[in-house]
């Protein structure tokens, strides 16, 4: 994943979670997301494609942020 996918993916999340803290680090092969919550954290490593946890989060199409052109693999 790349800086502006993990910018994108944040922003995402963020708004599934206002008001929430959130956290997208980007390294090679996929990035790792930390969500502060009122009772604790949600920390998570993903790879290049999104597994099925990150898009129940998101609860929509990641297309977006699976790849600059959308290559079909979401």
């Amino acid at each position: 994943m790349n800086a502006r996918q993990a910018s994108l993916l944040r922003g995402r999340l963020s708004a599934c979670y206002p008001g929430t803290p959130v956290n997208v680090t980007p390294h090679s092969g996929g990035a790792t997301i930390f969500i502060q919550h009122d009772d604790g954290y949600i920390q998570l490593t993903t790879g290049d494609t999104p597994g099925m946890v990150l898009r129940m989060m998101l609860e929509r199409d990641l297309r977006v942020v699976d790849g600059e052109a959308g290559n079909g693999t979401s």
